[in-house]
């Protein structure tokens, strides 16, 4: 399989266009609450699956707040002159507050009451402790002009510490879920509930040993980028992970042997480098996965992959 490397352009639109939205009388663009309830696993408080069922990472980034966001195709539609139609979808955000004492997250936020349809299959993305973007974090958000509109997200790999405390500002995972409304006596839509279906968490760590390296190179170093992004020509959300030949990831603050270090999915045959050696990903490099020397009761416990 050939190794992912798409690079994405996306329409800008001219500020000085005629734009007007279109359908405004018939559609229903009243801001509704929206509410997504996940359970956790009260002993851990980690990840979305067990990828690390005994590590511990833990949800909440420095302000004790996650944030998760709803991928919606065909959000706004409007007419810019002499163009025609063009049709936006978007990220709509939402927010949970972090307290140890739950055994849940609960999200919550709000998104216009035509966006969300009964039953209808749709995404939650997950974008780290970083998510929300901005504050020269490893999250850069992408917007349209018309309204200011979030179409977009990036997220980069290409500096890590190895901290294991540090692994959720990497985390990039999606869950499946059906909107469900909440009506009122009269049918009226008064808000939406998300129900997971199931959840997928794309990246994966492998425990390694970094002790005076600065510079962690090899194929599946490459893989630097995962990007969530509106197309305006095929009207989709592309997931784009961007490959950079011989690109490095900068481990130089790593925390020497017991170092983790996110890595993007790869379906070659890859490898890590650094003056120590090299380790191949012989069957490539699976989502949701952990990769370590030897097996052991404790994530910490366990040997970092031997470099040959």
């Amino acid at each position: 399989m050939k190794r992912l490397s798409v690079l994405v352009t996306f329409l800008l639109f001219l500020l000085s266009c005629n734009k007007e939205k279109m359908n405004e009388d018939t559609d229903d663009n009243r801001m509704v609450p929206v509410r997504f309830e996940m359970s956790l696993n009260p002993n851990t408080r980690s990840y979305f699956g067990d990828l690390l069922p005994n590590g511990n990472i833990k949800w909440g980034n420095s302000k004790g707040v996650e944030y998760i966001y709803v991928s919606v195709p065909y959000s706004i539609a409007y007419h810019v002159s002499g163009v025609g139609t063009t049709v936006l979808g978007c990220l709509h955000e939402m927010k949970a507050e972090i307290d140890e004492q739950t055994d849940k997250l609960v999200f919550t936020g709000e998104i216009p009451a035509n966006n969300l349809q009964n039953s209808r299959q749709y995404h939650l993305y997950y974008f780290g402790n970083n998510g929300q973007g901005g504050d020269d974090g490893n999250v850069t958000n992408y917007y349209a002009d018309y309204q200011n509109t979030l179409i977009g997200k990036k997220i980069s790999y290409a500096r890590q510490t190895g901290d294991i405390n540090e692994l959720g500002n990497y985390h990039i995972a999606k869950i499946k879920v059906k909107a469900t409304p909440v009506k009122d006596e009269e049918g009226v839509v008064q808000s939406f509930n998300l129900v997971a279906e199931n959840l997928q968490t794309i990246s994966s760590i492998a425990k390694l040993d970094l002790t005076g390296e600065k510079r962690l190179g090899g194929t599946a170093a490459e893989l630097q980028s995962f990007t969530l992004l509106w197309n305006t020509t095929t009207r989709a959300f592309d997931e784009i992970m961007e490959s950079v030949p011989g690109a490095t990831i900068d481990v130089r603050d790593n925390a020497g042997r017991n170092s983790y270090i996110t890595l993007l999915p790869n379906n070659d045959n890859v490898f890590l480098e650094c003056t120590k050696g090299r380790y191949k990903f012989v069957d490539g490099i699976k989502s949701n996965r952990l990769y370590i020397g030897s097996n052991a009761d404790n994530i910490e416990k366990a040997r970092p992959l031997q470099w040959k």
